[in-house]
């Protein structure tokens, strides 16, 4: 089953998603695997409720979070919120005026996963036991297009699979970046 994409193409839809507290809530939601409220991802990001409820707005308004179900705990209407199960596009770099917000928003994201290895790198964690916590991989492959559709669907097909918290799961984050070198720039 593919995902809906949502697709981010104007500057407001942009900054929107680009704002460093959102991708934090974001990250919250996906790191936890569960349905929470503002109180909660307010807690998580250290926040006031109040603006964890304006910024998961503004994220439902895009389609990147939802209304998981409501209950009522002690007389109060209790929201939970979960990441949408959908795939986000920002579009192309190529020939448009809002290149360079494109470009920030995949330098954070980036950037983001890098500093979590890294601080992983760092911990107490025996050297030799790092790569069970995290890695990283650099080089060149050789692919034909077809072998480069194929990489493409594995790695899709993989990270859908495993994108719902399950029993004895743990969160790892990831970015995966990878191009044809021989493309025209």
């Amino acid at each position: 089953m593919s995902k809906k994409i949502v697709s981010l193409s104007s500057l407001e839809d942009l900054k929107i998603f680009m704002s460093p507290v959102r991708q934090q809530l974001l990250r919250c939601l996906h790191i936890s695997g569960e349905p929470m409220t503002a109180k909660g991802i307010a807690d998580c990001l250290s926040i006031s409720p109040s603006s964890a409820k304006h910024h998961l707005g503004k994220l439902e308004n895009l389609g990147l979070v939802e209304l998981s179900r409501t209950e009522v705990i002690n007389g109060i209407n209790a929201r939970y919120y979960s990441v949408s199960n959908v795939t986000v596009s920002i579009g192309s770099l190529n020939g448009n005026e809002l290149n360079s917000e494109r470009r920030i928003i995949i330098e954070n994201l980036i950037k983001n996963t890098l500093d979590g290895l890294y601080d992983i790198t760092q911990s107490d964690i025996p050297k030799d036991e790092v790569p069970s916590y995290g890695d990283f991989l650099n080089g060149v492959v050789h692919l034909t297009p077809a072998d480069s559709k194929k990489l493409h669907n594995l790695i899709t097909e993989f990270i859908d699979t495993h994108e719902i918290k399950t029993e004895g799961s743990e969160p790892w984050e990831y970015s995966l970046v990878f191009y044809n070198t021989n493309h025209p720039k």
